[in-house]
């Protein structure tokens, strides 16, 4: 979570399109995995993408088989109609870009963040579902990570637009990468209520792959942040078991 954000207006971030997107992900994904095989001299190393990473996770896969032992897909994102979040990206238009609008850069604030928590958690009490103090240390963790987040009134941290890009595809029914070329062990997990990972992406991707081990694990009380809510054992758990 660490690493460097371009400049608007360097090459690489232009300050009026989006920018990083999966194809630019896939990339840098492709040099952690070089540093870890070659330079480390791991000669099995599993991929775990999560959310708009899962589509990262995909691309790497297809595009190098044979360089990863195992995969975890967690809140996976395949490429299935999804009409609540087309109306959240708005219209792509001609250009396919989405409505975050054509900055390289969209900023969200601490109460965006936890709206968009809040609005996976089928109860009004939302603290059932995760701890007070855990909300409290991802939104300062979101806000701490971007060193401009106190320029901004209230303070915000910036994301990358190009992954609305992929989303926007994704969930126009799309295919965000080719699961019929990954044929390693691979696990899909979500949580059960989970409305950006659907049950019937899910589904469709893994009727698409062609590997021979592959399953898929819903967790029961989880959102797409499953993994900072109560049932962040079970998820872990799945995993460690799978690994």
């Amino acid at each position: 979570g660490r690493s460097s954000r371009p400049a608007s207006h360097d090459l690489e971030c232009p300050a009026d399109a989006p920018f990083s997107t999966a194809a630019e992900g896939a990339l840098d994904v492709a040099d952690a995995m070089r540093f870890l095989r070659h330079d480390r001299g791991h000669s099995e190393v599993a991929l775990v993408g999560y959310s708009w990473g899962t589509i990262l996770a995909g691309r790497f896969a297809t595009a190098h088989p044979g360089a990863v032992s195992r995969m975890i897909l967690f809140a996976p994102i395949y490429g299935t109609a999804n009409a609540r979040w087309l109306g959240q990206l708005g219209a792509a238009g001609e250009s396919g870009h989405s409505g975050f609008g054509l900055n390289g850069y969209r900023w969200t604030t601490a109460d965006e963040l936890r709206a968009r928590w809040d609005s996976e958690i089928p109860t009004t009490e939302k603290s059932s579902w995760r701890a007070t103090e855990v909300l409290k240390a991802v939104l300062e963790a979101a806000l701490g990570s971007d060193p401009l987040s106190l320029t901004r009134a209230p303070p915000a941290f910036r994301s990358p637009t190009g992954c609305s890009v992929d989303l926007f595809r994704a969930f126009s029914g799309y295919a965000a990468f080719d699961a019929g070329k990954i044929e390693l062990p691979i696990l899909l997990v979500r949580g059960d209520s989970d409305t950006t990972s659907t049950q019937a992406d899910s589904l469709r991707l893994l009727e698409c792959l062609k590997s021979r081990d592959k399953r898929s694990i819903t967790i029961p009380s989880g959102t797409h942040f499953a993994c900072f809510e109560y049932s962040a054992p079970l998820l872990f758990d799945a995993l460690l078991a799978f690994l």
